[in-house]
């Protein structure tokens, strides 16, 4: 009988384990992230800026470079 009282609290430990998780593994992605931008930085490796999809398809400028389409 008394275990049916005590339920609820397994659900809501459950639900604070399940926070924790995700929780450390965005902390993990996030700091992983920094560290390598960091090391990147200190080690003088050039590392590209994401660029919109419309500029990586045509890189090039000047007269023989490919036209856009209209």
């Amino acid at each position: 009988m008394q275990e049916k009282k005590r339920r609820h609290l397994f659900y809501v430990g459950g639900s604070l384990c399940l926070t924790a998780v995700i929780v450390c593994c965005l902390d993990a992605f996030v700091v992983t992230k920094m560290m390598r931008t960091n090391l990147k930085r200190f080690l003088g490796i050039e590392f590209e800026s994401k660029l919109s999809p419309a500029k990586d398809a045509y890189p090039e400028t000047g007269p023989d470079a490919p036209q856009r389409p209209a």
